[in-house]
């Protein structure tokens, strides 16, 4: 059945998607595959279909893209931030109509201030991954920040002892 969706794979309709959207399943891997593999290289417009064991530690869809283009890439980011491995299934897939209007160009069709929204929410979207798991170059700068605080709480005592001696 695999077979089948080769030159579904090879037709204009996928050439209508970013293909940087789909590039970290790695078809080639895929179409061999009979065990799940491990996704190897993450890009940040990959969009895949997820399965995930909802639990209370699960991380939870933000609505603020449901039915947009960044809808499966944001839960996506969100769960790798978490910590979670992306694993692709070998004789699992799934089509699914475009959610992006397109052109018979094969361009989008937003318009320029959706999507310049669509980039300010992405934007806050990632600041808020980082912030929220503590990762990137912002943490660094949060830890630096309370190791700088923490020694000027330490050297106030310091000098309040002093007074309290000499005073």
């Amino acid at each position: 059945m695999k077979g089948h969706l080769n030159s579904f794979l090879d037709s204009s309709l996928q050439r209508l998607t970013d293909p940087d959207a789909h590039r970290s399943t790695d078809y080639r891997a895929w179409f061999r595959a009979n065990e799940p593999y491990e996704v190897e290289v993450y890009h940040e417009k990959y969009e895949p279909f997820v399965i995930v064991k909802k639990t209370s530690l699960t991380p939870s869809f933000d609505e603020q893209f449901l039915e947009g283009p960044l809808d499966r890439i944001s839960y996506t980011m969100e769960l790798l931030a978490a910590g979670y491995d992306l694993l692709v299934l070998p004789n699992v897939w799934a089509i699914t109509e475009l959610s992006v209007p397109v052109s018979s160009s094969g361009i989008n069709d937003y318009g320029l201030f959706h999507q310049t929204e669509l980039y300010i929410k992405r934007f806050e979207f990632i600041a808020g991954l980082m912030q929220n798991y503590k990762i990137g170059p912002c943490q660094e700068e949060e830890e630096e920040e309370e190791e700088e605080e923490e020694e000027e709480q330490k050297e106030e005592e310091q000098r309040m002892e002093r007074q309290g001696e000499n005073g």
